[in-house]
């Protein structure tokens, strides 16, 4: 039996729907594969655009590292905005972060290296990637949040932002006077228009999410403390309002006690540093220096030089003996000021409700007044308090981008390349439907062919049979008897 090339051709194209099917499944069941055993990384370039990373330093003047992206509260804030449970031990031992070297940087660094120099490169630009799971989008969102509570904690940790504090909502329902509601009230909102007031810059940031500006925020906060403060505390003060006059009393009392003693001893500081700043004042004025002449005719070593020119670039901050009196001084004197000013005020409360309200006065009709405007200011301040947070937010966002910034979005990508799985297993398919398709033609043809030939000996043998017997007719007409048995045993 002989074949051709165009025989196995002729093979396969008759079984060319068996290997279409075959490739399909290889196909089908690649897929399913790698399906299986996918997972994905996401990627993201983070630039930080302070000189001082690159010479190794960070803002605070400390020295930088970059791995402060998955420390442990970077990862656990982050881990609070997922909507999956991640371990922080996952996150830390999945995130890689290389700094990113520039050609020459590199091509500098060799060949320091290869003349035996040492050579230190600060790169401020770094790649974070995250080995994630097998889901696209849990892996994408682990990066993102990673980085988003990054920045905030880099704005905290450097940049230095505060944020407002919330007072207590339920303020009216405690055990808290009227006055002493108002008080709190008063405090909590002066507290927040001074910690708004330190946003403000040379822009006057304007939240994507509420659409204010901290000057309009401010502006809603001096509402309340310059009008409808001062109408509950005139209230209060017309109708002696008071939930316990006599315990109120007591209370001022010897809050007006503590307030001079505190600006008693305060007061005594300021005095102890006056006088140590009047001692180290005589001390130094026989000193040469450049506000006076050398008293020893140029006997004493010491040389003054005038005239140096600064550095701009890094100045030299340094405190003295006498600046640090100097800032003591200051803090004594402006906190035996508020004590003062304090006891002050517990004096005129207590002259207040001394005495009773007057007679034509509605103390039921006021007492209403009052708690309702309360409780008005507390949902204002709620409110308010909301709109801050998130103007705070979203500044504390756009912040950091002045010092880091993303290079990149947040890549995902696959870790198992599909092509190369399913390219092979078509192959595969390919070759083993076609060499089953052969050998199942080669098999069958041969079996046709044995079969043939085999019929093909048995047409031989009776034709041989046939002539042998004409033979021995025609060679005698008397056969005898053995001759004839011959014949038929041959014919048997």
């Amino acid at each position: 039996m002989k074949l051709t090339i165009w025989d196995l051709f002729v093979f396969l194209f008759k079984h060319k729907i068996m290997i279409l099917v075959t490739v399909a499944a290889s196909l089908v069941l690649s897929c399913l594969f790698v399906d299986r055993i996918q997972t994905y990384s996401s990627e993201v370039v983070i630039r930080y655009k302070d000189a001082c990373v690159s010479n190794g330093k960070a803002l605070d003047g400390s020295a930088f590292d970059a791995n402060e992206i998955i420390s442990p509260k970077v990862v656990t804030n982050a881990n609070k905005d997922l909507p999956f449970e991640l371990t922080d031990d996952n996150v830390r031992t999945h995130t890689k972060i290389t700094p990113v070297i520039s050609d020459n940087a590199a091509a500098i660094q060799q060949a320091k290296l290869k003349d035996g120099e040492e050579y230190e490169y600060n790169s401020n630009v770094y790649r974070v990637t995250y080995l994630g799971n097998q889901s696209f989008f849990e892996t994408r969102d682990t990066l993102d949040r990673l980085i988003d509570n990054y920045f905030k904690y880099y704005n905290e940790k450097y940049i230095y932002l505060a944020t407002v504090s919330e007072i207590d909502y339920a303020l009216n329902k405690s055990d808290y006077d009227y006055i002493e509601q108002a008080e709190i009230l008063q405090n909590n909102i002066d507290g927040s228009i001074e910690v708004l007031q330190g946003y403000i810059g040379n822009e006057d940031y304007r939240s994507p999410t509420t659409g204010l500006t901290f000057t309009d925020l401010i502006n809603e906060f001096s509402y309340l403390a310059d009008f409808k403060m001062p109408q509950i505390f005139s209230e209060i003060y017309t109708a002696k309002l008071s939930k316990n006059t006599p315990l109120l009393m007591n209370k001022y009392t010897e809050r007006k006690e503590q307030n001079e003693l505190n600006a008693k001893n305060s007061l005594e500081k300021v005095s102890l540093a006056e006088d140590r700043m009047n001692a180290y004042v005589n001390a130094n004025k026989d000193v040469p220096n450049s506000y006076n002449s050398n008293q020893n005719d140029g006997d004493d070593n010491v040389a003054i030089i005038h005239n140096v020119e600064e550095d701009k670039i890094e100045r030299i901050q340094e405190q003295t003996t006498y600046d640090t009196l100097i800032k003591n001084y200051i803090t004594d004197s402006v906190g035996a000021n508020n004590s003062t000013i304090d006891a002050q005020h517990c004096t005129d409360v207590i002259n207040i409700f001394s005495t009773p309200a007057s007679a034509g006065v509605n103390y039921e009709q006021y007492q209403k007044d009052v708690e309702q405007d309360i409780t008005q200011t507390l949902d204002k301040l709620k409110e308010l308090y909301g709109i801050a947070f998130a103007l705070i937010d979203d500044y504390n966002s756009h912040i950091p981008q002045k010092h880091i910034e993303c290079l990149t979005g947040v890549r995902t990508y696959k870790n198992v390349h599909t092509s190369m799985y399913v390219l092979f297993a078509i192959a595969i398919g390919f070759i083993l439907a076609c060499m089953a398709a052969i050998i199942y033609e080669i098999i069958k043809r041969y079996a046709a062919y044995s079969k043939a030939m085999k019929s093909s000996l048995n047409e031989e043998e009776n034709a041989e049979n046939e002539s042998y017997e004409e033979e021995v007719m025609s060679a005698d007409p008397i056969i005898p008897d053995i001759a004839l048995e011959q014949i038929e045993d041959m014919e048997d």
